[in-house]
This record gives structure tokens, C-alpha cells and sequence, in this order.
């Protein structure tokens, strides 16, 4: 079977490096017998970065790890999840109860393998984006925020499934730590995976962040992972704005 998979999921690849990013829908489902089929249906282009404010298509909360956000489509100002929890890791911070079972299995694994991290930031609110992208202009300028600052709406923290980590003892750059070596390698298995990887700005729109870690369930993470793309192309290519 799971050679099988892998045959499907490299399919998948091939198809969206002779593809356009975005022009290969892939739809995977279980069959019968424990197979996995995966079905490529054309679809528009991933859209290049720009700044626009639409309101993503999946708004609902049972939505959260297919919710396209990036620079263009955004979350209603309204959108509050009703079951926030606080994390209970260092650091603070709340997040949905949905994700708060696996945060704590991957916090376990992560002490467990010398990995310890804590949290420096949770949910956020549109209200507290919009502080927090309002303080960074004035620090840095508007372009340079643009990079790496989501415009309220924009942000996936408001999803209340997605978290900054940082180094456990606050002062090492956490993509250097152990840490950050054993998240990069290890977060997709608990159902967390990095949302604006490395050389990838061009189609995330946002600058590299070791530390940005959104929960989309290990099922999907799976998938995303194993897939090569990033979360906003692996929205995008199968569901689209």
C-alpha cells in the first residue's frame, strides 16, 4: 500500500512541475481495499502575490486546514473561534481545542528527543493583527512589513490553529537550534507543517519563518508533506480561493 502511495503522490509531483504552481487540482481519497486514488482536475493558476482583501471562500470553522489566507484573500473581521484553549506550554498563548491534543503529543516527542521549544505567539484576534502590522510599519517602513507582517484578516493566526515557537531559552535563532532542526523534520507527523518555508516567498508571499507552524490535522499534514508543496499551493490546488 504504501508503495502504492507513493507512486500516486509522485504523479501528483511530476504533474505540478510540468504545470504551472496551481494549475493541477489533486483530490485523494481512500478506496476500497486501503487504496489511496488520486485524481488531477485542471484549475486556475496559483495567483501571483499581490494586495488585494477578498474574503476567502471557507469561512466556516470545521474549515480550518483548508482556509486559503495570503496576501490576497482574508478572513472576515468577525471571525472569532469559539473554542480557544489555552496551550499550557511555555510561552502562553491560545489555540482551538482541535489542535490542542496533538500541540501537546508533539511538545512530548520534542522534550523527549532534547527538542524542548516554547510558544511566542497563538491566536490573535483581526484587532490585535492590525496592532502588531500597524507597529511594524512605523518600526520598518510599510514595504518591509508587507514581507513579513500579514495585514489583519490576512493572518492564519486567526484561525486560532496556528503558532509561533521560539528557542526554549529565548535568545538562539530557533531555525539553528535543535529545535528547529526537530520541528522542520518532525512537525508534519502531529499535524503541524511550516506555512513560508525557505526560498519560497515568490509563491508564499510571505518571508521565510522556521518558527510559523499552522495545524491542518495529521491527515492532511501527511499529504502536504509528502506532496513537496506548500500550504498555500496545496489549498489552492485542491480547493482553490
Amino acid at each position: 500500500m504504501r508503495t502504492r502511495i507513493a507512486r500516486l503522490l509522485a504523479t501528483l509531483l511530476v504533474a505540478s512541475a510540468v504545470l504551472p504552481f496551481g494549475a493541477v487540482s489533486a483530490s485523494v481519497r481512500p478506496v476500497a481495499g486501503g487504496a489511496v486514488r488520486v485524481n488531477l482536475v485542471a484549475a486556475a493558476p496559483l495567483p501571483t502575490c499581490a494586495y488585494r482583501d477578498i474574503v476567502t471562500a471557507r469561512t466556516a470553522y470545521s474549515q480550518y486546514a483548508t482556509t486559503l489566507l495570503d496576501t490576497i484573500y482574508r478572513l472576515p473581521r468577525a471571525y472569532f473561534p469559539p473554542d480557544l484553549v489555552p496551550t499550557g506550554l511555555t510561552g502562553g498563548g491560545s489555540i482551538r481545542r482541535i489542535a490542542l491534543a496533538d500541540l501537546l503529543a508533539m511538545d512530548r516527542a520534542a522534550r523527549a528527543a532534547g527538542a524542548r521549544f516554547a510558544i511566542a505567539s497563538a491566536f490573535r484576534s483581526y484587532n490585535r493583527q492590525a496592532v502588531m502590522f500597524n507597529n511594524r510599519v512605523a518600526l520598518v517602513g510599510k514595504a518591509a512589513a508587507l514581507r513579513t507582517v500579514a495585514r489583519p484578516g490576512h493572518s492564519e493566526h486567526q484561525l486560532g490553529t496556528a503558532i509561533d515557537v521560539r528557542s526554549y531559552d529565548r535568545r538562539t535563532p530557533f531555525a539553528t537550534t535543535r529545535a528547529g532542526a526537530w520541528m522542520k523534520a518532525n512537525a508534519w507527523k502531529y499535524g503541524w507543517v511550516m506555512s513560508y518555508p525557505s526560498h519560497m516567498a515568490s509563491v508564499t508571499c510571505y518571508s521565510y519563518e522556521p518558527w510559523h507552524y499552522r495545524y491542518v490535522g495529521r491527515s492532511e499534514a501527511k499529504l502536504i508533506h509528502d506532496s513537496g508543496l506548500t500550504v498555500r499551493q496545496w489549498i489552492w490546488a485542491r480547493f482553490g480561493s
